[in-house]
Order: structure tokens, then sequence, then C-alpha cells
């Protein structure tokens, strides 16, 4: 663990885009997060709860998002399903999608990776677009903006 560590109580604001073949759908998300600033790295930290249009209106995630020093971002996702995905502008990546089923490999193509943050890390926005992909074949592209503030 950093030795030196901070933990803020921010406002975040969320938007998710996701394209499949033909489909498209986008939610919005309002939730009070948590960022907590290291040497290694910045960790913003929400429970991402289901749009209310959704097939199963309860279920939650706890997300993590690291935004690392090198430019690269981290998010860990668990709950039903639990995901790590890692965006890496101009590398791919792989991860492993854990389901019910057993797991798939997924390979991670970032499109877009924009950070900013303020002096003081308290306001910053994060752009990441990305595909999926699962045996040389596209399973979607999609796009995630944050934008947080001190509360």
């Amino acid at each position: 663990m950093p030795n030196n560590l901070e933990n803020i109580d921010i406002n975040l604001t969320l938007r998710s885009e996701i394209k499949r073949l033909d489909a498209f759908e986008s939610y919005d998300l309002n939730e009070p997060a948590t960022l907590t600033i290291t040497d290694n790295g910045d960790y913003i930290r929400y429970t991402e709860r289901a749009p209310e249009n959704a097939q199963m209106p309860d279920a939650k995630a706890k997300v993590m998002l690291k935004l690392q020093a090198d430019g690269t971002v981290k998010m860990r996702r668990t709950g039903i399903l639990n995901t790590q995905l890692h965006f890496d502008l101009g590398h791919e990546t792989t991860t492993n999608y854990r389901t019910p089923a057993g797991n798939i490999v997924l390979t991670v193509k970032t499109t877009t990776l924009k950070i900013q943050q303020n002096t003081d890390k308290t306001v910053g926005d994060v752009l990441i677009g990305y595909d999926l992909i699962e045996n040389d074949s596209e399973l979607g592209h999609y796009q995630i903006a944050v934008s947080y503030h001190k509360a």
C-alpha cells in the first residue's frame, strides 16, 4: 500500500454508449464516489446502478477506475459479472470475461483515451473509447465519459 494517500468525496457523472451491430444504447449516471490519490495512481470508486429500463433494474456493480501514472487506465467491475479491462491507447490488451457459462477471452482495442485533471486532481474528466473483440470478431464499440468534482 502506498505511503501517501488521500481520500476525497466526489460527485461523478458518467455517460456510457454502446454500439453493437445495428443496436445503440446509452445511459447516464450521477453517483457519489471516492477519489483516492496515491503515489502510483489515482483511484475512482463508485457503485453503478442499472438504468431504470434495464432487464435487472436492481443490479449493482462496484466499479474502480485506476488512472495510472503512465497514462493508461484500468477498470474493474464486480457484481453479477466481473471484468477487468486495461485501456492503453495504441496497444491491444486481453482480459478474461467471467460468465456463468465460463471464461471468455476478449481483446480490448482502445480507440480513445483522454484524462484531464486540475492541479490538485479534485476535478477531472476521463474519456475512454474501445472495441471488444472475441476471436477476431468485433463485439461492439463502447465509450465511457466520466466527469467528477469534489463534493
